[in-house]
């Protein structure tokens, strides 16, 4: 058996703060065996129901938002602007594009409850923390160009495949 998060069965006090509490209690539903991969498959869809995906967006949207203006302050600061091009993309792919489809969202909640929004949200937030970074180390010299293949492909067709679920999920619930 493999469980994520490694705190079950830790001894924590029953006092434990909720924040910890409610990880134990996630942890425990990461629980799993090889023996029902499909059942897990199927309890992940369930709990991807009850998920707040405006929320989930909106606030992955305001981590973009401090992490690009401490780069811009970094950038102002030192005088080194090599990383412009990262600000930039931080701002608009991860702030600017997550809050939009969070508040597209909390607007047509038919689309916030359909599965598309979770396969949504997954796909551009895997995708765009890969290509973000890669972007980022290959504009400050961390990585060559050669360095990024086939990763950065990858993690912009996971983003092109979030913005596809969330056009289809619009033509079919936005209303």
């Amino acid at each position: 058996m493999t469980c994520g998060g490694g705190l079950r069965g830790a001894g924590l006090p029953a006092e434990r703060p909720d924040i910890l509490r409610h990880f134990v209690a996630i942890s425990r539903d990461y629980c799993y065996s090889p023996d029902d991969a499909g059942a897990n498959a199927a309890s992940f869809w369930e709990r991807g129901k009850d998920m707040n995906i405006p929320r989930s967006f909106i606030l992955v949207g305001i981590v973009y938002l401090v992490l690009g203006v401490l780069l811009g302050m970094y950038m102002g600061a030192s005088g080194k602007h090599a990383a412009a091009p990262a600000h930039a993309h931080i701002n608009l792919l991860g702030f600017t594009l997550m809050m939009i489809f969070g508040i597209t969202y909390k607007v047509f909640p038919a689309m916030a409850a359909h599965r598309l929004a979770v396969i949504h949200f997954g796909l551009h937030l895997v995708g765009s923390v890969v290509l973000l970074s890669m972007l980022f180390m290959l504009v400050t010299g961390r990585i060559g160009e050669a360095s990024m293949a086939p990763i950065a492909p990858t993690a912009e067709l996971l983003v092109l495949l979030g913005v596809l679920a969330f056009l289809w999920n619009a033509i079919q619930n936005a209303k």
